[in-house]
């Protein structure tokens, strides 16, 4: 895989204590194709970079509204208001908001960035410690996954993927020689009986 693959994230989380053994570095990859209505992570269910507005923050000031050229923002009852088709994401707005109000929900990136910054915590992995993929879904960006997954293995970085399994099973077969643990969701159990060979009925 080529490290300068491109992809997008939403987060990178460090010190993770909860993603897998040992102290970790999480990774969260946009894009997912399941809607569950408990996601903890609604923020990466679209792949595609979103603006977002945080009503509890803003202050109605009118900054961001000045700052747009694109005339994709109003203020008007009060609220926000986002012409998504004017709207170019180039991020004027998001500087302009002295309260965070407004903010991009992912950015893209190569995996060589996302390496960049694991590497910084590779110190604190000890024998058990790594990167985790997480999302959103990695398999929903596979080759950018994979181009991040396969350039920590190389470098002596454990690897582990939380992932809900929806996904061509070609796909993810790529993904087993790089990732030393699998986290998988059961999202939601039917009370449909086993048949007697002991599989459920379809």
């Amino acid at each position: 895989m080529d490290s300068k693959t491109t992809g997008i994230i939403f987060d990178i989380k460090r010190f993770a204590i909860h993603d897998g053994e040992g102290i970790r570095t999480t990774v969260f990859i946009k894009g997912c194709p399941l809607r569950c209505p408990w996601c903890h992570n609604p923020e990466g269910r679209k792949k595609a970079i979103n603006l977002m507005w945080f009503s509890s923050l803003c202050v109605r000031c009118g900054s961001c509204v000045a700052a747009c050229k694109r005339n994709a923002l109003k203020l008007e009852n009060n609220r926000i208001h986002i012409d998504r088709n004017a709207c170019t994401l180039n991020a004027d707005c998001v500087w302009a908001c002295p309260t965070n109000a407004l903010r991009l929900d992912g950015r893209e990136v190569t995996a060589e960035d996302v390496y960049k910054e694991v590497i910084k915590d590779k110190l604190f992995y000890f024998s058990k410690g790594g990167i985790t993929l997480s999302g959103g879904e990695p398999l929903s960006q596979p080759d950018f996954s994979l181009a991040i997954l396969e350039q920590c293995k190389a470098n002596g970085i454990k690897t582990a993927v939380e992932t809900c399994l929806y996904a061509n099973e070609s796909d993810l077969m790529r993904f087993v020689p790089l990732v030393d643990q699998f986290f998988t969701d059961i999202k939601i159990l039917d009370n449909t009986p086993p048949s007697k060979g002991g599989r459920r009925q379809q």
